[in-house]
Formats: structure tokens, C-alpha cells, sequence
């Protein structure tokens, strides 16, 4: 059974304590599992999955999301449960949940350390989207120049200047950085500094108290001021601020050489490298199948056409349905769940004189209740593997411009803006009417 929680009690956090532990000293990796979960951007979505087997947690995933539209998977089996399909059941549990709330962009999150984590994700990611570095102070180093800057604990009443230096130091969207920026300040966790020079914000970072450990976050320098010796100044002094009473690490992005040349020289070494994989798509729901629409499906495509703004009643669709049935050239694709049609697209082979051949998908419709679960990427998917062994290079669609969110799915299924198109519609000529090429 997969439980979904957003808080985890006493208990609850000293057993899975106790899983990651065992698993991280069987693999000899990281297990990456989060647990500071007061960034995610929705507090009230479970950042927690748990696998539970007659009373025992035997795997857990957590979810780390502090920007909206994109989630950070991590999941954790117990060595002696692998093998049972416990990874799978957490992973999709947890982008089920996210994806429902507008997290569309899922990454996986391995330490490459770890033989498990990469053949769990080699058949679940569609590559690597960047890699991280994790690295922990050996011996800090000392600023011996003078001293510029003047160092000081942040408050939120620094969030306005703080937002602006981050954004700008790191190229980030203003609006994501300020609730970055607030929710790092609302967490009991993490604590921030300050450096300033001649009265404005020169510097800033976040650092965060992981319990047994402490991380530098977020350090940031103003553009004006960097390549000028700064940033190690602030580092130096920061480090010297929090004392060494607990090992101390920071991450950094693997192509930022910069910023790893500056933690270098402070006294930090790489410690670990994680991936973050690209999920791939498809279903996040178990038991889904795609299979050709048959005798007998009518009612619920009819249902389904009335969500998609086409009212049509069930004896309109057997009629109109049967010559899909075993054409080579048209299809009605299905989702079905418990044996129940839950989604379609229609799709057709488009072989006109004046252009190359196309599949064209004409309708796709996922029910309301269960949409963001990846059903209609499913089905997408399905329509692109049919054009493949047509031997179509491209797939095409048409959706009505008004359907943003719809727009915002297809994007991110692949496709891409070609034109936009006005519609005009008249009505058929009277039977028996002739026409100029019949004069």
C-alpha cells in the first residue's frame, strides 16, 4: 500500500531514518531522499510516499519542488523489498500527485555512486537533464586581504533586496525567486547572511541545518561584483560564522566552473555527483492500457466527446464509430483503466497530393477526474509509435486557441507552434443543385 502524507510524525520519521541509512550503507551511495520539504512550492501536497508491507515501511519517495512546474523525485527501496515493483508504485504515486497540481516536469534524482538508483532510472528517464555536485569542507580556508565587506544574519525584512541580488546572480525569474526567497525565510530550518558593501547588498546565501549536518545555499554575488575576489570573501567569512561543529556541504550545478573553482579554493571536495534524470513520459497510473476502440466502447467515447466540448449520444457514435474498426488508414485510440474507457484521441493518416504525408490527430480527451496523470501523453505516445511504422515523419494536430492549458500539454509532448488558422464553415448545396463543373 502507497500513503501519501504531508507531514510525518516522531515515528514515522525515526523508521525511515532508519530505511535510508540501511540502504545508503548497502549501496554505498545516497539515497537523495529529501527531508526538508518547507521550499516546495504547495505546502499541502504529500512531499512523502511511503510503501508499507504488514505494518512496515519498506520504501518511501520524497518530492522536493521549490519552483512551480517542476518536481524532484527521489525514492528509496529497502534492499531485502527490490524486486517487487515498490520503486515503480512510489514514483508513479508521487508524479501523480505533483502533476495534478502543475508540477508537468519530473526529474529523477540519482547519485551516479549508486548501481540501483541507475538501473531504476535507465528504463524510466529519457536522459539527463543536468548534474549536480556535492561537496563537503575538509579545511576552510582563511581571508588574509582586508576586509570590504560586512557580514550579518538576514531577516525578512531583507526579502526585497535579497530577491533582487539572487535573481540577478543567478538569471532567475524575479517572481520564483521571491517565493523562494519567503519560503526559505518561513522555514525553521534555515537561516540566512547578508554582506554589504558601502551600504547596499553585495552578497547573500541561505543555510540550512539538516540535523546532523549544515549546507550553504543559494550563494549569490552581485553581477557588478563578481570576478573581483567577493565571493570568496563572503564564503570565507560565512564559514567562520557558522563554526565547524557539524560537517558542512554545498551544492553546485556540474557546469558551473566557476562557482566549483571558487568552493575549491574555500576548502571544499566533491563528494558526490548527482544526475537528474528527465522522466520519461507515459502513465503514472497502474493498470493502464492503449488499446483501438471496439464494439461496445460508445457510451463512454459519447461521454468523454461531451467533456471535449462535442455533445454526442451513444447510438450517434456506433454509427458513426464503425469504420474505424480495422481501417489501416483512421484510428480511435483508448485509454482504459478497470476496464473502463477513461480517455481517446482520434488519429488519421492525411495523404494529400500537394503535401507530404502526415498522421493527424484530430480529438484528444482525458476525463476530467484523472487528467495530469499522464494518460494523454500515453496516448500521444501511441499516436507517434503508429506514425512511425507508417513510415510518417510528422504528426500533426489542431487545437482551438482559446485552450491555453491544452496548448501548454502539447509543447511539452513535443510539439511545436507552425501557424494559426482561421475556420469557415458554410452550408452544403441542396440536393439536386448543380454546379459550374456540371454545366
Amino acid at each position: 500500500m502507497i500513503r501519501a502524507l504531508d507531514t510525518l510524525s516522531a515515528a514515522e520519521t525515526a523508521a525511515i531514518g532508519a530505511l535510508v541509512s540501511a540502504s545508503e550503507a548497502f549501496d554505498a551511495a545516497s539515497s537523495c531522499i529529501q527531508f526538508d520539504h518547507g521550499l516546495n512550492f504547495r505546502k499541502n501536497i504529500p512531499g512523502w510516499f511511503l510503501a508499507e508491507e504488514h505494518g512496515r515501511i519498506n520504501g518511501i519517495a520524497s518530492v522536493f519542488a521549490p519552483m512551480e512546474g517542476e518536481a524532484e523525485i527521489s525514492v528509496c527501496v529497502a534492499p531485502e523489498a527490490r524486486g517487487r515493483g515498490l520503486g515503480d508504485q512510489l514514483f508513479r504515486a508521487a508524479r501523480a500527485a505533483w502533476a495534478c497540481e502543475g508540477a508537468v516536469r519530473h526529474l529523477l534524482v540519482c547519485d551516479r555512486r549508486s548501481k540501483p538508483g541507475l538501473a531504476f532510472a535507465d528504463g524510466r528517464a529519457a536522459g539527463v537533464d543536468h548534474e549536480e555536485f556535492t561537496l563537503r569542507l575538509r579545511e576552510a580556508a582563511r581571508w588574509d586581504a582586508a576586509k570590504r565587506l560586512d557580514l550579518r544574519p538576514g531577516s525578512p525584512a531583507d526579502a526585497g533586496a535579497m530577491t533582487a541580488l539572487l535573481a540577478a546572480a543567478f538569471g532567475d525569474d524575479e517572481a520564483e525567486t521571491a517565493a523562494f526567497v519567503q519560503a526559505s525565510f518561513a522555514s525553521p530550518s534555515r537561516s540566512a547572511f547578508i554582506a554589504a558593501l558601502g551600504g547596499r547588498i553585495a552578497a547573500a546565501c541561505f543555510i540550512g541545518d539538516e540535523g546532523g549536518s549544515l549546507s550553504v545555499n543559494t550563494l549569490g554575488v552581485d553581477p557588478a561584483l563578481q570576478g573581483r575576489g567577493f565571493g570568496m570573501e563572503f564564503l570565507c567569512a560565512v564559514l567562520e560564522a557558522i563554526g565547524r561543529e557539524k560537517p558542512i556541504r554545498i551544492d553546485v550545478d556540474g557546469e558551473n566552473g566557476r562557482a566549483l573553482g571558487l568552493y575549491r579554493k574555500a576548502g571544499f571536495e566533491v563528494e558526490r555527483s548527482v544526475a537528474y534524470f528527465i522522466a520519461k513520459d507515459g502513465a503514472m497510473i497502474d493498470g493502464l492500457n492503449i488499446r483501438d476502440a471496439r464494439p461496445g466502447d460508445e457510451a463512454a467515447l459519447a461521454r468523454l466527446a461531451d467533456q471535449l466540448g462535442y455533445p454526442a449520444q451513444a447510438d450517434t457514435v456506433a454509427a458513426r464509430i464503425v469504420k474505424y474498426f480495422g481501417n489501416p488508414e483512421e484510428r480511435v485510440i483508448v485509454a482504459e483503466l478497470d476496464g473502463g474507457v477513461i480517455a481517446w484521441t482520434s488519429v488519421a493518416l492525411v495523404d494529400h497530393f500537394y503535401t507530404p504525408r502526415c498522421v493527424e490527430i484530430s480529438g484528444l480527451v482525458v476525463d476530467a477526474g484523472l487528467r495530469g496523470r499522464g494518460i494523454g501523453a500515453a496516448l500521444l505516445a501511441e499516436a507517434k509509435r503508429w506514425a512511425a511504422e507508417l513510415g510518417v515523419a510528422t504528426v500533426r494536430l489542431r487545437a482551438n486557441v482559446i485552450r491555453a492549458e491544452a496548448h501548454r500539454f502539447y509543447e511539452r509532448q513535443g510539439f511545436a507552434r507552425v501557424k494559426q488558422q482561421i475556420v469557415f464553415e458554410t452550408a452544403a448545396a441542396p440536393s439536386g443543385a448543380g454546379g459550374a463543373m456540371g454545366e
